[in-house]
């Protein structure tokens, strides 16, 4: 299994919900390990196999936005700066 950070533009009102839905499909050993809610953005560090099912995994039509290998350090962050 390897880590992904998948980043969606989203208001912080969708972002619940995307991750509502998000949580709620499973069965593809896929594990959300922590999450971040900006003003525009929501971030899931997630556990996967690979990115292709990361990518399988998100609902509906939203897009991701960023999706990456972060290095191990990420799973104690605390806070995400979503400034571009």
């Amino acid at each position: 299994m390897a880590l992904f950070l998948n980043v969606h533009e989203l208001d912080a009102q969708e972002a619940e919900a995307f991750l509502a839905a998000w949580s709620t499909r499973g069965g593809d050993g896929i594990r959300c390990l922590k999450h971040w809610v900006g003003d525009d953005a929501i971030a899931l560090l997630v556990e996967a196999p690979n990115e292709a099912s990361v990518r399988a995994r998100d609902p509906g039509a939203t897009e991701v936005t960023e999706l990456f290998a972060p290095a191990q350090r990420w799973a104690s962050c605390d806070s995400i700066d979503f400034a571009r």
